[in-house]
Parts: structure tokens; sequence; C-alpha cells
């Protein structure tokens, strides 16, 4: 296998930030979903944060220290919701591309008591694990049929 330079920051792609229609926003505001994550697993480079919808608390923490992203990706992988110590709560998704393990985070409201924001990761998961390429595209697209499928 070849050698990696984890020094070298051009290795590390920036996360993206999600631009949602006004009509997505407000119904997941309705849903009191705060903001949808995606995390992709690079098999050089571990777990990194690709594609967020709002630059929050959630994602300043994962912007600056890395190892809470491989943290949040060990809670996804053996839960469908956690509520933190803050009273924040996620719900979580699991999808493949290839052979990656990826993960839809969905934010949400300390208020909510909902159970349509865990369909909604489960739903936004399902539907990425049928694409090849995960974008702003296909994951806007992905938001758009899960949205509807909770209606």
């Amino acid at each position: 296998m070849a050698e990696i330079d984890l020094t070298d920051q051009s290795l590390f792609k920036k996360a993206v930030e999600i631009k949602l229609t006004n009509a997505m926003e407000s119904t997941l505001n309705n849903l009191r979903v705060n903001n949808i994550i995606i995390l992709e697993f690079n098999e050089e480079l571990g777990p990194q944060l690709k594609f967020y919808t709002k630059k929050d608390d959630l994602v300043n923490k994962m912007l600056q220290n890395p190892a809470y992203v491989a943290e949040m990706t060990i809670i996804a992988k053996h839960c469908k919701e956690a509520t933190f110590r803050n009273g924040s709560k996620t719900a979580f998704g699991e999808f493949l591309v290839k052979t990656n393990r990826n993960f839809v985070l969905v934010e949400i409201s300390k208020e909510s008591f909902s159970w349509k924001p865990k369909k909604l990761a489960e739903h936004i998961a399902k539907i990425l694990g049928k694409e090849k390429i995960i974008n702003e595209k296909t994951i806007i697209n992905a938001i758009s049929a899960a949205l509807s499928l909770l209606r």
C-alpha cells in the first residue's frame, strides 16, 4: 500500500454546505429537523464530514476535530437515534456506496418527539444507497424523495 502524508491538507476535501429549497427547509423546520449531515468513509483517511445543510455547532465540532466525526460514526453504527448530554438528538441512517459504509445524520430539535425524523434518516439512507455517486444533486433529490414518503 502506498504511503499517505496525512499532513497534506489537499487530501481532505472540504465539506460542502447544501442549499435546499425554501419549501424543503420549511418542511424540515415543521418536522423539527435542524440539520442533515452526510459522513463518508474513506479507506485511507477514515470517516469524513462531506455534506451538511446548515453550519451549526455539531458541524463546527466536526470541522474542528476529525476525531469527533469518527465518534459519530461509531455511534451511528450501533443505534438509530441518540440523545446527547446537552439534550440534542440525532437520528442515524447507514448506506453503502461501492463497499464504503456511509452515514446520514438528522439533527433533531430538543422539542421534537415525533418518529418522523428517524424515518427521514432511514429513507434518505435507503435512497442514497441506490446511488453510485453521492453529490449535492443526489442528496437534494434523496431528501426531497424522503420527505415525500413521510406525507
